[in-house]
């Protein structure tokens, strides 16, 4: 249901910035309007036009169109559309400014979490809709896929383990353990180092996201030894293999690194977040 909110944000938008768009090209359209006149058996176009006299008194007058003055006759017409379209949009708009407002979609996981812990075990899954069955599925891997390690399906060199998140997820680097941190306050559904198969090579992207707006997957790796030529090299075959089979960056993948001094800029990993995994409202 957060999809269809989203949807009717980007609609509201839309028919705003339209509406002012269309507010600003009728402050440059002459006024008048069109009307169709038989003559002789033959159709043509009639154009009227208001004047204001000496005397303040609105005078109208009426001519066929001739060939020549085609392009105001357009504009007339743009403006009747205009005007038209303006009001319609009015109405829209403000419809869809209380619907938004007002309007809460239903969550089975959202009541579920608001029960006591006596209906801990109740199972809700026949209640859930396709969306919230795929969120919950990941919720549940990410807390539970090894007694080790809660938030990953690591085994890759599980010695090289050592940063612990706030939520028990253990990692390798702690800028790894920065971006945990900052996922987490997003809320963003994600597996850390979960295998990728191209063809017969195993990969461990640092992080697979489900984005939750439109349920997306989008990789992240953080590079973290790019002074090192052996580890860069490694990098660029690894981003090699993932361009082969469609995962590219800033579509499917994230892309970061630390500095060659080892520092990362978390501000730059927030904007990267709020871009690319959080829904614009």
């Amino acid at each position: 249901m957060d999809d269809i909110i989203r949807e009717l944000q980007e609609e509201l938008n839309y028919q705003k910035n339209l509406m002012k768009k269309l507010d600003e090209e009728l402050a440059t359209l002459p006024p008048g309007s069109l009307c169709i006149k038989m003559v002789n058996g033959n159709e043509y176009v009639y154009m009227q036009q208001y004047k204001i006299d000496k005397d303040g008194k609105k005078k109208s007058s009426q001519r066929c169109v001739p060939k020549k003055e085609t392009q105001l006759a357009e504009k007339i017409l743009r403006r009747r559309f205009a005007e038209k379209s303006v009001i319609k949009l009015g109405i829209s708009t403000k419809q869809l400014e209380i619907f938004i407002e007002k309007y809460k979609p239903y969550s089975a996981t959202e009541i579920y979490k608001t029960l006591s812990k006596a209906y801990i075990k109740f199972d809700i899954s026949g209640y859930l809709s396709n969306k919230e069955m795929e969120i919950m599925d990941w919720d549940e891997n990410f807390k539970k896929n090894s007694d080790k390690n809660p938030g990953g399906n690591c085994n890759f060199y599980p010695e090289d383990l050592k940063h612990v998140t706030s939520k028990g997820l253990i990692v390798r680097s702690k800028s790894e353990a920065i971006i945990c941190e900052l996922l987490d306050y997003h809320k963003a559904l994600y597996k850390y180092e979960k295998p990728l198969f191209i063809g017969e090579n195993k990969y461990y992207p640092d992080f697979t996201i489900m984005r939750r707006f439109d349920r997306k997957i989008i990789y992240w790796e953080h590079f973290g030894m790019i002074g090192n030529s052996d580890y860069s090299k490694n990098m660029m075959k690894k981003l090699k293999a993932y361009e082969s089979v469609g995962i590219i960056p800033w579509d499917n993948l994230i892309v970061t690194t630390d500095s060659i001094d080892g520092r990362i800029n978390i501000r730059h990993i927030r904007t990267i977040i709020s871009n690319m995994l959080v829904a614009i409202e």
